[in-house]
């Protein structure tokens, strides 16, 4: 989801803006995800599939951003520079653990390997949860998942839990397992988990086909409202507890890519890049902060027990005593090969820890939810909005200016056909056909008036973007209406004994002004072609204009020269 991102930060470095004015978050945000992108490269061999997962949906996010970016005329060549240079990193990195994933794990590496064999790009369908509805929605208590038995509802789907059996199979029983209610905290995000596979894999209208009109967005829609409901619950006075911001990034992660924009909230983008060590570039887990996830715990324990001060102390001395004495040893047991665990999709919740007390898990999901975070451009028109208005009235200006320039030209040409049709010259008497000419372009340039301006509105101001390019428009309307008109124009100059109407001085003036303006606007279009798809087509076009706008320009200097000389 970082496409938003990247195109509201694109539009501001094409506008000129300083992207870290402001409160600088955005640019915090970007020298994060360069340094997490550093920090997995440099640690890759330790990736486990809980991280892995994080950067293949990280890596999805990336490729959406630029596809999206490549549609708009105004993505600036720094920024996405950086954003394809992070793309590359991601996906090396990730192609790179791969193999070490899988000597750690063989078995749960052949049955889930679909789940990180690629990036994760999922439809992205805006939406904000209704405050009012919120309220009304009831949390599930049931904390607790059947690993077992979600590994095979998993493995039906994707086709590895047995050769006889079909991908994309749903069973009665795994739906009723997948869809129960009553879930919470990570059972409730492996069920949602569940769903995003089905997309990611293929399934989706297969499965559909067989749910008897109900929708797998329907689903995921109800499991996201719940767990945005929990995940506001985890956040006190600003931060979430140690022991629960790994659920919290993980909400974010699997709620954000699918278009859940209430998850983009500035307070937690704020908060969760608190929490990143900004020095190595990852989430870790010192003693300290081991200590400090133990009094959490304990607290949690004795909340609401009427138990004295004193003895939650000496609970905690315990608790972190112990704690620090296994700590060494758990960290060396799972720096090694994870050998003789079973393979269970439960290891999207498991922690590796890798150099520097750096964590996997965490670390993955954090990655993935700055991604997902700087992805919603309602977020980012939200921290910005000065920014974001000017750019607009950039967009406005632009429009404004075209709607000028092909106005008065348009006017020009009417007037231009009415007073030839109405003139007594020899030369335009005996050519009758030049004043059905002019009609006929003044015609066409009507229509190409109006679909130009509309064109250009929609690809300005909408999020879908235009059927045709503006650039290519121009290009056609160019040709289509003021080459005609001018070569006409010319010829009636050159060859009539005096001037026709004054609109002729004014009709070859404009055209100069309109050819400069245009000539501008092709200049800043040319600078940029180098960071857009499609670059022949483009070069095409901008190499069309350029030739026409030499002829409408030749044209309006040999009418004032014949004018003048009169």
């Amino acid at each position: 989801m970082i496409r938003a991102l990247l195109i509201a930060l694109c539009g501001l470095g094409a506008s000129g803006f300083v992207v870290n004015s402001g409160n600088g978050l955005l640019d915090r945000v970007l020298d994060n995800l360069e340094k997490q992108s550093k920090f997995f490269s440099s640690d890759y061999s330790d990736i486990n599939v809980d991280g892995l997962f994080g950067l293949r949906m990280a890596q999805g996010q990336i490729l959406a951003a630029v596809e999206e970016c490549h549609k708009r005329p105004v993505c600036s060549a720094r920024y996405l520079s950086k954003i394809k240079d992070l793309e590359s990193k991601v996906g090396e990195t990730s192609e790179k653990a791969l193999p070490y994933v899988k000597d750690s794990d063989p078995a749960y590496y052949e049955r889930f390997y679909q789940t990180i064999a690629k990036a994760w790009i999922l439809p992205y369908q805006a939406m904000l949860f209704d405050k009012a509805e919120l309220g009304s929605v009831k949390l599930g208590t049931n904390t607790s998942y059947d690993e077992d038995y979600g590994d095979a509802c998993y493995a039906r789907v994707m086709g590895t839990f047995d050769k006889n059996l079909p991908r994309c199979t749903v069973t009665p029983e795994c739906w009723d397992f997948m869809t129960s209610p009553d879930t919470s905290q990570y059972a409730i995000t492996h069920q949602l988990l569940y769903f995003i596979v089905i997309e990611h894999v293929g399934c989706l209208k297969d499965v559909e086909r067989n749910l008897k009109g109900k929708k797998i967005r329907d689903v995921q829609s109800r499991m996201c409202e719940k767990i945005y409901k929990e995940a506001e619950g985890l956040v006190k006075k600003t931060n979430v507890k140690s022991i629960n911001r790994d659920l919290f990034l993980e909400q974010t992660v699997l709620c954000g890519p699918l278009g859940y924009e209430s998850f983009m909230r500035e307070d937690w983008m704020a908060m969760t890049l608190r929490w990143l060590d900004t020095h190595y570039g990852c989430f870790r887990m010192t003693l300290d902060d081991l200590e400090q996830l133990t009094d959490e715990m304990v607290h949690d324990v004795y909340k609401g027990m009427n138990v004295s001060k004193e003895t939650i102390e000496k609970a905690k001395q315990l608790a972190e005593q112990e704690s620090k004495e296994s700590y060494e040893e758990q960290q060396e047991k799972e720096l090694k090969a994870e050998t003789n665990s079973s393979p269970t999709m439960r290891k999207l919740m498991r922690e590796k820890g890798m150099k520097d007390d750096c964590l996997a898990h965490t670390s993955g999901l954090g990655f993935g939810c700055r991604l997902s975070h700087s992805s919603d451009l309602d977020t980012i028109e939200a921290l910005f909005p000065r920014r974001i208005k000017m750019a607009s009235c950039r967009h406005w200006t632009v429009l404004v200016v075209v709607f000028v320039l092909e106005g008065v030209d348009l006017s020009c040409d009417w007037l231009f056909y009415s007073r030839v049709k109405e003139s007594s010259d020899s030369y335009i008497v005996n050519h009758g056909y030049l004043h059905w000419v002019i009609l006929v372009v003044a015609a066409l340039g009507s229509l190409t008036f109006v679909f130009e301006v509309i064109n250009l509105a929609i690809e300005m101001f909408t999020e879908s973007g235009s059927c045709v390019l503006a650039d290519t428009v121009s290009m056609v309307s160019t040709w289509v209406e003021d080459v005609p008109q001018m070569g006409v124009a010319l010829a009636i100059a050159v060859n009539t004994r005096e001037l026709v109407h004054w609109i002729q001085y004014v009709k070859a003036g404009w055209a100069v002004l309109e050819v400069a303006v245009r000539a501008l606007a092709q200049c800043v279009f040319c600078c940029s072609l180098s960071n857009r798809t499609q670059r022949a087509m483009d070069y095409f076009v901008s190499l069309s204009k350029f030739l026409a706008q030499i002829v409408v320009l030749g044209c309006s200097v040999g009418i004032f020269l014949r004018l003048l000389q009169e």
